[in-house]
């Protein structure tokens, strides 16, 4: 399980990397980024939701002890919660919150697998 938990993190990771990359190349050439963009960040929230669940199953098994990486499991959900209501204010443009809600996402899972591995 830890191994699979690993793996869907780096994989969640990534999709959040590409969302950030791709939502900022569609901003600097003021273009909508299309209904693609919608179904990478429905298919990355679907798998921070199972590595969360993950995550859950090997606390609840005693794998890990280290709250630091829970945290910034909890902090991406709050970020992502946050870019769905702000998002609603920026008729036109909610993807261009979604795209820097994904830096802020990959960032934290990011430093979620450096503070997994310490521990």
């Amino acid at each position: 399980m830890p191994t699979l938990h690993k793996y869907v993190g780096e994989s969640t990771a990534a999709v959040f990397l590409i969302l950030f990359v791709w939502g900022t190349i569609q901003w600097i050439r003021n273009k909508n980024p299309g209904r693609y963009f919608w179904g990478l960040l429905g298919l990355g929230q679907v798998l921070l939701g199972v590595q969360i669940l993950f995550g859950v199953i090997l606390l609840a098994m005693g794998k890990s002890r280290v709250w630091l990486h829970y945290s910034y499991g909890l902090f991406s959900v709050f970020a992502l919660y946050a870019a769905h209501r702000i998002s609603k204010r920026f008729e036109g443009v909610e993807w261009a919150v979604f795209a820097v809600a994904s830096a802020i996402v990959f960032g934290l899972l990011v430093r979620a697998y450096m503070t997994g591995i310490a521990g």
